[in-house]
């Protein structure tokens, strides 16, 4: 992996800590504990990784040295550890302590010469830390519930790598100047969500465009299962490891929670909530948003229905705590409810019920949140118009609520209070719930759709599962009214159903049975579509919007339609965007929440009931005066 001509201070101490010299390779793990170590006490443990031209001790160095500590030839990797802490807790006090696993073996080129040396590397890392880690477990106190994995250049790429293959193993990464193109099952991704994993990624803005990009797709993957990471680009540096006040904000990040203040700052504003939201929902007039402790707000038309979920009937133009505090890992909102996913795969629906689409097995709406009926475990989960469905943990489909067009996937079943089963013996990933119809996504990226719309040639309404024409493999899908989108893993939009005005995005086109590509040669982590319109969010997190644009939701300043996607004003950075009817919401990469377009209902949350062409800053809850309703 080259190192590019402009260097940090830790990579200066790294080629001065290897003195030039060529390394021998250190054959066996070693464990570092803290300081005070208790064996009655349970310990995190973070496993450092060795980098190309180096092992893992020379990290530790480096990072103590920057700490600190001076005379480092002759300091015990104990000595290292105590400066790192003491520089992490100066006073001691509220003193956090942990292990640190120091890999054995340093990084050669070799390694990753070919495909076939790399996955051999990875496997030969694997075998060794995941041996070493159960013996260091059976003679020390560590918490192996808590062990997270650190390394720099090619140790971040085998950080990331062995933390997705081993879920269950390993509770996240910090990745430092890593192109981290590793992937892997989205079970395994629904993992790491239920498990509550961290990853932060650091790299150089001066980087080489392949790990800026690498591990922005990397983040996006994350974002759109629910795993909760930080990506922080440190001005003015090239391929270096994180400095030392960088390093400190993901140990703190990926071990404890903390949320790092330099990775929540966006455009230096502090505007739009910045590090309060992760994710925004928006549906016909009302919003629903998850917060960075997962808890779930909304705001918007609110109705004798109680689509807000907050126990009133009042509407809001600020965002508002859903009854209950449960805690959400995914929320989705249409026309008129919204349902929560919890971290267990629990279901909780709110807001209105008729046609039985909140899964409670009832006809009654509810004004805050209700278990679905049946105690499954979902993965995933999306509202329609009428009706709900949802993916289990094992890949089955549901879908309850009206299915008076065969949207629930049922031969025989026109109508279901309690979730239903989808016809067929298929396992899926993903599904999406557009007004009338379903699409789902087959664990091997195949599509399929039933219900009514354009599902296919000579197809326009099926009560079972019908494929979607053409060869594409998705890795996401969404659907709208009468539209759906699909990304490949690759990154490239298609769209297709019905196109009134520019949905697709693909220039004037009418309608497509088949999947039509987007235009502009963009590329995008991530899809919504909205009732009248369609966005995305690119690979470096610039948000899109296209298709009709009469109330501003395409975001860009005017109220002019557009069949080609036509950028968000304001250089945000976001990391995923949801599109609702006639307005859109996004979440920033500083998890700040923005909305623009129609605001007859206070749906864009900024405190106010008037349009805006351009993305407002929703309200922090503690912003909010009495006075503003």
């Amino acid at each position: 992996m080259r190192i590019l001509t402009r260097t940090g201070p830790l990579l200066a101490l790294l080629v001065l800590l290897t003195g030039g010299h060529t390394l021998s390779a250190q054959e066996n793990s070693t464990i570092v504990l803290p300081p005070g170590y208790d064996s009655t006490r349970s310990y995190p443990a973070v496993v450092l990784l060795p980098f190309t031209g180096g092992g893992a001790p020379r990290l530790l160095s480096a990072y103590a040295a920057q700490a600190g500590l001076r005379s480092r030839a002759r300091d015990s990797a104990e000595q290292q550890l105590a400066a790192l802490l003491g520089y992490m807790y100066p006073q001691g006090a509220g003193r956090e302590a942990f292990a640190v696993m120091l890999s054995g073996g340093w990084g050669r080129e070799e390694d990753y010469a070919t495909a076939d040396a790399w996955s051999a590397t990875i496997v030969r890392y694997e075998d060794e830390i995941l041996a070493d880690l159960s013996v260091f477990a059976a003679r020390h106190s560590l918490d192996t519930t808590r062990i997270v994995l650190a390394g720099y250049s090619m140790g971040g790429d085998l950080a990331w790598a062995l933390s997705l293959r081993n879920p269950r193993r390993f509770r996240g990464a910090i990745v430092m100047g890593s192109r981290a193109s590793y992937r892997t099952a989205a079970s395994r991704m629904t993992v790491l969500a239920a498990r509550e994993a961290r990853y932060f990624f650091t790299v150089g803005d001066h980087e080489e465009p392949v790990r800026l990009e690498g591990a922005r797709a990397a983040a996006g993957l994350l974002e759109r299962h629910g795993v909760a990471h930080r990506l922080r680009v440190i001005p003015e540096t090239g391929h270096d490891p994180a400095p030392l006040e960088e390093f400190e904000q993901a140990l703190r990040f990926v071990l404890w929670n903390s949320p790092p203040p330099s990775a929540v700052v966006d455009l230096g504003t502090g505007a739009g909530g910045a590090g309060r939201w992760r994710a925004v929902s928006a549906g016909a007039s009302h919003t629903c948003a998850l917060a960075t402790d997962s808890a779930a707000y909304c705001w918007g038309h609110n109705g004798f229905e109680g689509r807000l979920g907050d126990g009133t009937i009042r509407s809001r133009s600020y965002p508002a705590p859903v009854a209950g505090g449960a805690a959400f890992r995914s929320l989705q909102s249409t026309a008129d409810h919204t349902c929560g996913l919890a971290r267990d795969g629990a279901l909780s629906c709110w807001g209105d019920n008729s046609g039985a689409k909140l899964g409670d097995g009832s006809d009654s709406s509810r004004a805050q949140p209700v278990r679905s009926a049946g105690g499954y475990r979902f993965a995933a989960v999306d509202a329609g118009g009428g009706h709900t469905c949802g993916v289990t943990t094992d890949g089955r489909l549901y879908c309850w609520g009206s299915g008076s067009s065969g949207q629930l996937g049922a031969a025989t079943r026109s109508r279901s209070r309690v979730p239903f089963p989808v016809t067929g013996t298929r396992r899926y990933r993903a599904v999406a719930a557009g007004y009338s119809y379903v699409c789902g996504l087959e664990v091997d990226g195949t599509a399929y759709c039933w219900g009514a719309g354009n599902l296919g040639p000579g197809t326009r309404q099926s009560r079972v599962p019908v494929p979607v024409p053409g060869p594409h493999r998705f890795e996401s899908i969404t659907a709208g009214p009468g539209h759906a989108c699909g990304l490949t893993a690759d990154g490239v939009a298609y769209c297709w159903g019905d196109d009134g005005g520019g949905y697709f995005g693909a220039g004037p086109v009418a309608s497509s049975f088949e999947p039509v590509p987007v235009g502009g040669g963009l590329r995008f982590l991530g899809l919504d579509a909205g009732a009248s319109h369609t966005c995305g969010v690119t690979t470096d997190h610039a948000a899109y919007c296209w298709g009709r644009n009469e109330r501003g939701q395409l975001g860009n300043g005017s109220t002019s339609n557009s069949n080609v996607p036509t950028p968000v004003a304001g250089g945000l950075r976001f990391a995923s965007v949801s599109a609702g009817t006639s307005f859109t919401c996004g979440a920033t990469t500083a998890g700040a929440a923005w909305c623009w377009g129609w605001n007859h209902a206070g749906q864009l949350g900024d405190g106010s009931r008037r349009d805006s062409t351009v993305p407002v800053a929703v309200l922090n809850p503690r912003e909010t005066p009495p006075s503003r309703e």
